[in-house]
């Protein structure tokens, strides 16, 4: 029944039925129209749901092989025994460890079934009739030779792209989501051979990529800070959004790991230096902090509940639930710390704390 599907998928996602109705636009009575009623709802909601939980057609329309889902999904270990498909293909693909299949998230399972099943038929003995799609059938994974050299370059195409890309990211993430796009575009080239050639070629770009990170940061002891691209100042109030920041190399040692991100300030007063870098920390204290009212950051001294402007003229503000804080200035960066060939500091600076 529709709604036993579209409850499992609920349940694996850990949201009740009227929140995932509701985000696509239903009613949160809808859930219960299904259940009471059996009803299965139109094309258009059913694409909707398929979209949200990112699982095919097919399993919430219980056709093939998803009209036994059920039966798979209550033995998975019984069931993979009579498929024959390599182990190390289900683990690479979709991580699917035939020791333990109950351990794979649904919606990966229901992957695999969607890509290498094309109908299964349980037996009277409790065994399994299986019909591969044709790309997992073992006279189609075991190409000619022809085709084999030519997915050969492909892979090494998709592995130098990877390493070229490389220098145009400094974040894995960044990273992660430029293989992925490569490895799904040559998944509609290549059959499972050449899919798991392409992802193999992925993980050992990636795999380099963070020994090399981790090599040079253990070689030099530093790490990467976020800092502010714009200069901030005694009564300046600005839109200061995470895409302004920079990052810079600086000595990995107690106070600069202690940092989420700095902020160049300007001006000579009583609290900083013209030029000097302010280190922030993570949540609020008593002392400068900077704050984020009606969009806009600005530094600010905290005292208990009271929010005190850092110049003259203006009046005190009551620390409140709205006023969201960014972070604690505890320490100012030292010349000294700043790592690589890149200037951070203007010429002549001189640090006076």
């Amino acid at each position: 029944m529709f709604y036993d599907k579209f409850k499992a998928l609920c349940d694996s996602a850990g949201i009740s039925c009227n929140k995932a109705a509701l985000t696509v636009g239903l009613s949160n009575a809808t859930p219960t129209k299904w259940k009471k009623t059996g009803a299965t709802p139109d094309g258009s909601t059913v694409a909707k749901l398929t979209a949200y939980f990112g699982v095919p057609t097919d399993f919430l329309l219980e056709r093939p092989p998803f009209d036994c889902w059920d039966l798979i999904n209550q033995n998975r270990k019984g069931f993979l025994y009579y498929v024959d498909i390599d182990p190390n293909t289900l683990k690479i693909i979709w991580g699917i460890d035939p020791k333990d299949p109950d351990a794979t998230p649904m919606k990966d399972f229901i992957s695999f079934l969607s890509m290498a099943i094309e109908n299964v038929w349980p037996t009277s003995e409790g065994d399994w009739e299986i019909a591969l799609r044709p790309g997992f059938k073992k006279e189609k994974m075991l190409t000619l030779e022809g085709d084999r050299y030519q997915e050969d370059l492909d892979t090494e195409n998709v592995q130098d792209n990877c390493l070229q890309h490389r220098q145009f990211n400094k974040s894995a993430s960044s990273l992660s989501d430029e293989a992925l796009r490569l490895a799904l575009a040559y998944d509609k080239q290549l059959d499972t051979w050449g899919r798991i050639q392409v992802r193999t070629a992925m993980e050992q770009a990636l795999t380099r990529r963070a020994e090399d990170a981790r090599a040079i940061q253990e070689k030099d002891n530093c790490i990467q800070l976020p800092l502010a691209i714009q200069t901030m100042g005694k009564g300046i109030a600005i839109q200061l959004p995470d895409s302004d920041f920079e990052t810079i190399l600086v000595e990995g040692n107690e106070d600069t790991r202690r940092a989420i991100f700095a902020v160049r300030v300007c001006g000579n007063n009583s609290d900083w230096y013209d030029n000097d870098i302010l280190l922030f920390e993570k949540d609020s204290y008593n002392g400068l902090n900077m704050f984020v009212i009606d969009g806009l950051s600005q530094i600010m001294t905290r005292a208990d509940d009271k929010i005190y402007p850092i110049w003259v003229g203006k009046e005190v503000i009551s620390l409140t639930a709205d006023i969201k804080c960014r972070g604690h200035a505890f320490c100012f960066l030292r010349p000294e710390w700043v790592k690589g060939n890149k200037p951070i500091f203007p010429e002549g600076y001189q640090f006076k704390w």
